[in-house]
């Protein structure tokens, strides 16, 4: 078993039809998308649908509070509304589930391309070795440094919910272009950090491509 906790903002992709209490109360909007009276009553979502996770609430000493607040995004491409047609219906709406109803969920991360997604992490994992092992790094003068990089990635992204179809040199290269416009003033230490890493990266896949033609 694999601890996972969403980050705020996590859009999570239903594998099976979800079962749960809809409870009649005055931040549940789902019963209007399902054509449902408001009233306390067990809901399906059906597979395929995505969610988004917006609030999770626990308590020490409360855990009948226990809960995870969702909504259900809107999809805009045409691409989208095909594959996620329970969304162009359901979008839009919000709705709470407690806690021991979402336990056991059978989901996917939404992320696209993947081995962006891993590979930026783990440029962030080396800065911040960086940051905290040597003095004279150029790192150690941004403050927050985590902040920082969320920013430079995006608005309402960050390493805890990336989803971005991008290779990872499109993806470095619209952060550098965030950072020129914000006059980020360690923008040639990260130039040079991301330059490294796309070549090592590379150098690494082209190694593992010749070791897997190797096996075969």
């Amino acid at each position: 078993m694999e601890l996972f906790i969403p980050e705020i903002g996590t859009i999570l992709k239903l594998e099976q039809d979800w079962q749960f209490t809809l409870y009649s109360e005055y931040r549940n909007n789902l019963h209007v998308a399902l054509n449902l009276t408001r009233e306390t009553q067990v809901v399906e979502l059906p597979k395929g649908t995505l969610v988004k996770v917006d609030r999770i609430y626990v308590r020490k000493g409360s855990s009948q509070f226990s809960s995870i607040t969702f909504s259900i995004p809107r999809v805009k491409s045409k691409a989208d509304k095909l594959n996620y047609p329970n969304n162009v219906t359901l979008g839009g709406s919000k709705f709470w589930v407690k806690l021991h109803e979402c336990n056991g969920l059978n989901f996917s991360l939404l992320e696209g391309n993947t081995e962006t997604v891993n590979a930026v992490r783990e440029l962030y994992t080396e800065i911040e070795i960086e940051c905290n092992s040597d003095k004279n790094s150029p790192f150690r003068n941004s403050t927050n440094l985590l902040k920082l990089f969320n920013a430079y990635l995006g608005v309402g992204t960050d390493l805890n919910n990336i989803v971005t179809n991008d290779s990872l040199d499109t993806l470095l290269n619209k952060m550098l272009v965030r950072m020129e416009k914000a006059n980020e003033k360690n923008i040639e230490a990260f130039r040079d950090k991301f330059k490294s890493f796309i070549r090592d990266f590379k150098l690494r896949s082209i190694f593992d491509e010749n070791l897997i033609e190797d096996n075969d």
